[in-house]
């Protein structure tokens, strides 16, 4: 979703100010990312569909700062909704990656591995975590988790 997003404000369709909010195109977007049964605060095992705070955070960090301060918002909004709920730490590893910060990517990736995230089944196929790929320490995690090489 967010790699959907960072193309739309790359190829200027978010960047003009044409009317389309970041939560707009994140609503747009929604019918992908949950089950349409579900209303957008269900919580269904530890995560919540309600993305809201995160569009508008990663909203205000755009218009303030671009893309970087976009993610700089996202990382932020991720971590303090960790403290008061739940928020996966591969969640944040992306943003990090995204950010071009190896080194807090693998720090929450690691995490993730300590909390058992089931995200991590996806590790060698996400391609929000791309930019952190060729990392030696990316290989070891894969081994880690038990992924095939």
């Amino acid at each position: 979703m967010l790699l959907i997003a960072k193309d739309l404000v790359q190829d200027d369709i978010l960047a003009k100010d044409n009317g389309i909010s970041w939560r707009e195109a994140l609503a747009y977007l929604e019918p992908v990312t949950k089950p349409s049964s579900l209303p957008s605060t269900t919580k269904v095992g530890p995560h919540r569909f309600d993305e809201s705070e995160l569009a508008s955070a990663m909203e205000q960090g755009f218009r303030a700062a671009g893309w970087k301060g976009a993610l700089t918002k996202g990382i932020e909004t991720r971590q303090a909704q960790r403290k008061t709920g739940y928020s996966s730490a591969c969640r944040i590893a992306e943003l990090d990656a995204d950010m071009g910060d190896k080194d807090q990517a693998f720090r929450w990736l690691n995490t993730a591995y300590q909390e058992r995230d089931l995200l991590l089944e996806g590790l060698k196929t996400d391609f929000l975590l791309d930019p952190i790929r060729s990392d030696p320490r990316f290989a070891e995690l894969v081994g880690k988790v038990g992924l095939p090489q």
